[in-house]
């Protein structure tokens, strides 16, 4: 079952208060703008918070997801309007605020974000864990 009920808006930082390890997904491991990115947290998040984590790809996302074989631990997602794994995450929201996809374009209400440089930060409810969070980078 996916969560949907979320808990009220919050601070970004409630994100590093994890109940494991902050797994961060990219969508392929030769997508080095992702990849990079996502070292440079690991890095911070170890060095500056002691916190472990982990680098998965999208791919290995949705078979958990899938599968329903989330471990408890909040979710930093790198990607593209092109990505799988983000498709799947926007399409199984609901509430007042929808982000949606539209020709590989993020698209809030009637706002899109489409030039170079834009993009959007999402902090929701993990989508298995009601008390874990998901961070979409």
């Amino acid at each position: 079952m996916i969560a949907t009920e979320a808990p009220p808006p919050g601070r970004l930082q409630a994100i590093l208060s994890s109940e494991g390890p902050i797994i961060i997904i990219i969508s392929e491991v030769h997508e080095s703008r992702e990849l990079s990115l996502a070292l440079r947290i690991v890095h911070i998040l170890q060095i500056h918070h002691q916190l472990d984590s982990t680098i998965i790809t999208e791919g290995e996302a949705l078979a958990k997801s899938r599968s329903a074989s989330w471990d408890s631990g909040n979710l930093v997602v790198i990607g593209q309007p092109s990505s799988n794994f983000v498709t799947y995450l926007l399409d199984q929201r609901e509430g007042p605020i929808r982000t949606k996809v539209l020709d590989t374009t993020f698209r809030v209400h009637h706002r899109q974000f489409d030039r170079p440089g834009q993009s959007i930060l999402h902090c929701l409810v993990h989508i298995f864990w009601l008390n874990s969070a998901s961070l979409q980078v």
